[in-house]
């Protein structure tokens, strides 16, 4: 089968940002199918770190000022998945 090889140039502003969020999105959820490797893994992280720092993505909003309130954002963060928002809402009014 004969292929045909183009290039084309294009300004980057052009593409919209969250098509480029989505196509991220699907190039690391290809790489979950294969099963991430540690150092894969590490290098994803190291690309994306300072995307998600410039994202403020670890910022939410609350304020850590002691080792208690650490402890508590490190349960909460283990415990995340395990209840539903109503249930947050009622057992932390």
């Amino acid at each position: 089968m004969a292929t045909i090889t183009t290039e084309v140039e294009f300004d980057i502003e052009d593409i919209d940002t969250y098509d480029l969020v989505n196509e991220l999105s699907n190039r690391i959820g290809r790489f979950k199918r294969k099963q991430l490797t540690g150092k894969l893994l590490e290098n994803l992280r190291a690309d994306f770190s300072e995307l998600a720092e410039k994202l403020n993505f670890a910022d939410s909003g609350l304020q850590i000022k002691t080792l208690e309130d650490k402890l508590k954002v490190e349960h909460l963060t283990k415990v995340w998945d395990k209840y539903t928002s109503w249930q947050i809402e009622n057992l932390l009014p």
